[in-house]
């Protein structure tokens, strides 16, 4: 059912309110990916430029041939069906129906610690947050962040000085690393046995707000 579920995340304009209503209607992502007539998919509250834009992908879109895509490019899907989805996560109000992980599973038996702030710290506050993020790192907790410029970068980079795993959200989706200068510390992200984590489609790029 994992590729009914993408298809539907890559459709334009998708978004997770549009998903909540169409899983609150049906409960079902292969009924509305392959069956769900405009007059169904009216009664769950869509209007009609999402209508539209979910048949044009049904002719365009081959979900089968994406999820193929995925597994050669070693990314993973997670729904709240599946295992490794973070339970946490599942206690908030509108988790993610989907999210895409490239890199080492996540694993609940460890110590998950978030860290995240301005994208202009001080210097204070960078030496502070390369302390803590090695730290805790060096105790074998794994540091959470954004890999965004500033404080969350430092955070991650904290953790791969230690050679331990660290886990990125990125604003973005996984094939679109942002911002593009933490390309090549993507990379070592996952050489220290790092994972990336997004809800967006793979090649979703970025925009301000995420």
């Amino acid at each position: 059912m994992l590729q009914f579920l993408h298809a539907l995340n890559c459709v334009p304009g998708m978004h997770y309110k549009i998903l909540a209503k169409l899983w609150e209607k049906f409960e079902d992502w292969r009924y509305v990916w392959e069956a769900a007539s405009p007059e169904a998919l009216f009664a769950a509250g869509l209007n009609s430029e999402i209508v539209y834009k979910i048949f044009q992908a049904r002719k365009e879109f081959d979900a089968d041939a994406a999820m193929t895509h995925l597994w050669e490019n070693d990314v993973i899907i997670l729904n709240k069906e599946t295992s490794e989805y973070p339970e946490l996560l599942k206690q908030v109000p509108d988790a993610p129906f989907i999210l895409y992980r490239k890199g080492a599973a996540l694993n609940s038996s460890l110590k998950y610690i978030a860290m995240v702030g301005t994208r202009k710290p001080s210097a204070y506050g960078e030496k502070m947050t390369y302390d803590l993020a090695s730290a805790f790192a060096a105790r074998n907790c794994v540091i959470v962040s954004g890999l965004a410029l500033g404080i969350d970068a430092i955070a991650h980079f904290g953790a791969v000085s230690q050679k331990k795993p660290t886990v990125a959200i990125l604003a973005s989706g996984i094939g679109e690393i942002t911002p593009y200068c933490h390309e090549q510390f993507a990379e070592k992200i996952l050489e220290s046995g790092g994972t990336f984590l997004s809800e967006y489609p793979p090649c979703d790029p970025p925009y301000q707000g995420r």
